[in-house]
């Protein structure tokens, strides 16, 4: 008896998380479902949700669940695309062309520069992926770095979102440029679309610098470098994180800029080599410092807020959302962000219509909401303000160079002076 006690005890301990758990909710009771794979953090997936079905009811009268992929960073996510997209080819391969698979077809369908001596399999199967249909089951590709768009659109999983068509109001000088201050911000050819900027800079704990005998926080990327900060600083894997791979590339340029500022004439192809080298030097002297190299990027300021590590680096929302959280918390001074003076440039996080995407319609809805006023308003205005999200401020800074002309929106954003476009904010 205690024996069979026991058992149907310990049955009970293993099932009760799985009877206790909270009921999901089902995208099936929705009248329609766009799935979208992306790194955003919670608070971000939270508002969109609620704000895309807000806005396709009220432009379609339909229901819409949104069916979020969370894989980690960008890198995982190009793994999942690239493995779904090789098996969906060689099924279309096969079985709908009719073609025995090969490892020149497996390498050649995606490859857009092939080389001179590769066999005319591989350029068949390249044209007919291009003109295919072939899917991953996933509609839209949100939030990365321009690198990784940019790579998924030289394989062809990426397709022309049709936005230029449906809004070319949307795209110019005034709007959404092509480029701004030498960094793209859409792709020429609409196969994806900047849709948030961001920068990176440094987050810090203000008790753990002085304890380690600060007097002022760290203010430049070689700040970290300081011996003091020994197993102190949080970083990330650039090569699991897009964002952060951005970041150390920001630390490279600013040595390169400063060296080619001091260069006299004839001196500029030697002064970008040594800032170069400079750069590499002192991300090795930043990650002496590291307290480890996390594969994902949302874990530095959390630590940083927990006093785990003294700083760290990261995008700017992730730093300015650790912010907020302290503040909820009643203590607004002891996580701070700073972006290093002429140490960051604006970038975009991009958004993207896959091929063969299975939701095709809402997934353009998605992607119109996303570059829309209404969707741009979710980044920076504040909680609860109409139009601007119900729960977290999001603070980043929209891409949309119209949305900054509307002053009357200002005593509704979280940041109401921040302005990337303004001349002499980088």
């Amino acid at each position: 008896m205690r024996r069979a006690a026991f058992v149907l005890l310990l049955a009970a301990l293993v099932a009760a998380p799985f009877l206790l758990r909270p009921r999901a909710s089902a995208p099936g009771g929705a009248d329609d479902t766009v799935v979208i794979v992306t790194p955003h953090n919670e608070a971000i997936r939270h508002e969109y949700e609620l704000g895309f079905a807000a806005w396709y009811k009220a432009k379609t009268g339909r229901t819409v669940a949104v069916d979020w992929r969370v894989l980690g960073g960008t890198s995982e996510i190009a793994r999942l695309l690239q493995g779904q997209y090789v098996a969906s080819f060689r099924d279309y391969w096969t079985r709908r062309l009719g073609r025995p698979w090969s490892s020149a077809a497996e390498a050649g369908f995606q490859n857009p520069r092939p080389a001179a001596s590769a066999p005319a399999e591989a350029g068949e199967a390249r044209r007919a992926f291009l003109a295919s249909d072939v899917g991953c089951g996933i509609d839209l590709f949100f939030g990365g770095g321009i690198p990784d768009f940019e790579h998924q659109a030289d394989l062809g999983d990426l397709v022309p979102g049709g936005m230029e068509r449906l809004h070319p109001d949307w795209f110019g000088e005034d709007a959404l440029p092509l480029t701004y201050d030498g960094t793209l911000f859409r792709d020429p050819r609409g196969r994806w679309y900047g849709s948030v900027m961001s920068c990176y800079g440094i987050v810090y704990n203000a008790d753990a610098v002085r304890r380690l005998g600060f007097t002022a926080p760290p203010g430049q990327w070689a700040d970290l470098a300081d011996p003091r900060f020994r197993g102190e600083i949080a970083l990330c894997d650039p090569t699991k994180s897009g964002s952060m791979a951005m970041a150390f590339e920001s630390v490279i340029q600013q040595q390169m800029h400063a060296r080619a500022d001091r260069a006299g004439p004839g001196g500029e192809a030697a002064a970008v080599r040594a800032g170069w080298l400079a750069g590499l030097r002192l991300i090795q002297r930043i990650g002496a410092n590291a307290r480890y190299f996390t594969d994902n990027s949302q874990k530095p300021p959390v630590d940083v807020a927990d006093g785990n590590c003294a700083a760290g680096m990261c995008i700017d929302f992730y730093g300015a959302q650790q912010q907020e959280a302290e503040r909820r918390r009643g203590a607004p001074g002891r996580v701070g962000f700073i972006v290093p003076p002429g140490g960051t440039s604006y970038f975009v996080d991009p958004i993207a219509l896959l091929r063969g995407a299975p939701h095709a319609g809402p997934a353009q809805a998605f992607l119109e909401y996303a570059l829309s006023l209404e969707g741009q308003k979710l980044w920076a205005f504040r909680p609860g303000t109409p139009g601007g999200p119900r729960e977290f401020a999001l603070r980043r800074m929209p891409v949309r160079k119209d949305f900054y002309a509307h002053a009357e929106w200002k005593p509704l954003r979280s940041d109401p002076e921040a302005d990337p476009y303004r001349p002499g904010t980088q």
